[in-house]
């Protein structure tokens, strides 16, 4: 029986900013008031996940029985068999 197991960390990272600026001008008159508000917000997320890749080699159906069992995916008889519960486990 052969079983291997190799596990692989991935990384991404994802970076999103917004930012809005508007000018203020303040004008005044003898016969209009005109007046104009400035604000300005800056945001910045940055968000990192990291996922673990699991692959399993199998050689024959009892091996996947066995592997599948060992994940808790399966709770039938280690057989070789491809029954219900090994395609459902699958």
């Amino acid at each position: 029986m052969f079983i291997s197991y190799c596990g692989e960390n991935v990384e991404s990272t994802a970076t999103s900013s917004t930012a809005t600026s508007t000018t203020a001008t303040t004008t005044t008159s003898t016969s209009t008031t005109s007046t104009t508000t400035t604000s300005t917000t800056t945001t910045s997320t940055t968000t990192t996940s990291t996922t673990i890749v699991n692959n399993y080699s199998v050689d024959n159906l009892q091996d996947a029985q066995v592997v599948l069992k060992s994940l808790f995916l399966y709770q039938g008889k280690v057989d070789g068999l491809n029954g219900l519960n090994t395609r459902n486990a699958i």
